[in-house]
């Protein structure tokens, strides 16, 4: 969607939607009064004169919006980015009149007051565009080169900016070391999302670009033929019983992503990964449930 709308000239704008928060505050009464700022918001006039289509003074045809949640010292920080496919970008008086907007709907459902007015026109809405705004979400990066696009579908594993701030699967990860306060957090994180989806368009979006609009279910789509999917190679099956072995299947798959890419040595490349592992301490025994017919080849890696 970005690629073809950029290249017919078009421009695109993202919108960061926040506010303040404490430590004490549950999750879900943070996302009741969010859900009702954001509604607030969307029903101001100066959001539809800019992002309802057949309202818009910026060519809007469409949004589409992701919410990402993060923990840091001041508790639960739930934000929303938002991308507006437009004919132009907005303009600064535009901006101001957004900020005073969404300040307007926090302050109406009890997200921050008065005291902290300056630092929620500072800090509550932020606006980028174009390379400003590539470069705005670069940052949240560590292992990866981040685009546009991962900034809305991958945030559940995205680090945090700071070295305190954590992702709900990092919290999950933590717990998974045995930190009883990160998987009570991550089990509140999950019961509060829980059907929630993280990632909308507005009416008519996805249409507009030729998009398939069918709503298929998690079932569905984990069976459906991928259409990207791309061979790499064949594991044996000590091989696999090595990777088991390491709990390195995860890592597996992100080294065939990332180096595999060339069909004349991507066999030897996957070897080369698998035979490293033998250097780690096992943290599995690497058992099968059970025995696998014929034992080589034992699988393939597809990406």
């Amino acid at each position: 969607m970005l690629e073809v709308h950029v290249a017919s000239g078009g421009r695109v704008n993202l919108t960061t939607m926040t506010f303040p928060h404490e430590l004490d505050q549950p999750l879900a009464e943070l996302m009741e009064k969010f859900a009702k700022a954001r509604q607030k918001f969307k029903n101001s006039r100066t959001y539809k004169n800019l992002f309802t289509p057949k309202d818009t003074k910026i060519g809007c045809i469409g949004c589409a919006s992701s919410l990402e949640i993060t923990r840091g010292k001041n508790g639960w920080h739930p934000h929303l980015h938002m991308l507006s496919f437009t004919d132009r970008s907005l303009t600064d008086s535009e901006i101001l009149a957004l900020k005073k907007a969404w300040v307007g709907a926090l302050l109406k459902v009890g997200l921050g007051d008065g005291s902290k007015l300056t630092d929620m026109m500072e800090h509550a809405l932020d606006v980028r565009g174009g390379e400003d705004a590539a470069a705005y979400i670069a940052k949240y990066g560590r292992e990866e080169q981040w685009g546009i696009t991962s900034e809305l579908t991958r945030s559940h594993s995205k680090k945090g900016i700071h070295e305190d701030s954590l992702t709900p699967f990092g919290m999950l990860a933590l717990a998974d070391a045995g930190d009883t306060e990160a998987a009570a957090l991550f089990k509140e994180f999950a019961e509060c999302f829980l059907g929630k989806r993280l990632v909308t368009f507005s009416p008519g979006l996805r249409k507009h670009f030729g998009l398939n609009v069918d709503n298929e279910t998690d079932e569905e789509a984990a069976v459906a033929p991928g259409e990207a999917e791309l061979f790499v190679g064949s594991l044996q099956q000590d091989q696999w019983r090595a990777v088991l072995r390491a709990d390195a299947r995860a890592e597996l798959l992100s080294y065939a992503a990332e180096f595999c890419h060339n069909p004349d040595t991507a066999q030897d490349d996957l070897n080369d990964f698998v035979a490293s592992l033998g250097e780690r301490k096992p943290v599995s025994r690497g058992w099968f449930v059970s025995p696998m017919r014929p034992p080589a080849p034992f699988g393939r890696v597809i990406f």
